[in-house]
């Protein structure tokens, strides 16, 4: 507890000095979360939450298919955010509160990435499914790989989002290789492989194994 003192002075005679003590009582706040169209909370749209007033608690926001998490908001009381801008953050209220997370719906560009090689190839190549390729998405050719830089394995699709904003970008093959990291034999599909569009699957197609070293070979 918190330690107190008194002073008396001018005694003459026995004083009798009674001292009495209350306990503290936590202060506590009601914080209400709103639902949003185009995501969920937790804890869930439409509750209320009483915790201890000027203390954080978790809160989460999470998108539903289609949509982004935009921002959270006090639309009523006192408190704040450690992050308004992240769906995974805390508040700590400082007297009963309503706070709405946003959503919006998620216009980003989606680009489709895939690797495959021809039957003739997988017929002759036991490892094939260790060959890859290398994908760069960028804004331009300046800027190698700002979007996506990884391999991709024969028979893997993957699908990224772009940056929020972002209306056009370009794709870039970087070299093919084998199961043992050695430089093999890719052709573009189509033949340019650099491409403005969207709603498109970019396939790169390994199509002419020669054998060596133990391994399956591509030949430019």
């Amino acid at each position: 507890g918190t330690n107190t003192s008194i002073s008396v002075s001018n005694v003459t005679s026995s004083v009798l000095i009674k001292l009495y003590y209350e306990k503290a009582v936590s202060k506590t706040c009601k914080v209400t979360i709103q639902s949003a169209t185009g995501g969920t909370t937790s804890p869930a749209g439409g509750t209320t939450q009483t915790v201890a007033c000027n203390k954080a608690m978790t809160i989460k926001a999470t998108a539903s298919s289609g949509y982004m998490f935009k921002t959270w908001s006090k639309t009523k009381g006192n408190g704040t955010f450690a992050n308004a801008k992240n769906g995974s953050t805390t508040f700590t209220p400082t007297s009963d509160a309503t706070i709405t997370p946003s959503f919006e719906e998620d216009k980003r560009l989606t680009v489709t990435l895939a690797v495959d090689a021809y039957s003739s190839v997988k017929a002759l190549c036991p490892d094939i499914n260790g060959w890859h390729v290398h994908f760069l998405v960028s804004k331009d050719e300046a800027n190698f790989g700002e979007y996506f830089d990884e391999n991709i394995y024969v028979g893997e699709t993957r699908t990224i989002k772009l940056p929020a904003g972002v209306t056009s970008y370009t794709i870039q093959e970087g070299m093919c290789y084998d199961a043992e990291g050695n430089v093999g034999g890719c052709t573009e599909y189509p033949a340019n492989f650099e491409y403005f569009n969207d709603s498109t699957t970019y396939k790169a197609w390994i199509t002419s194994p020669l054998p060596g070293n133990g391994s399956c070979r591509g030949d430019w």
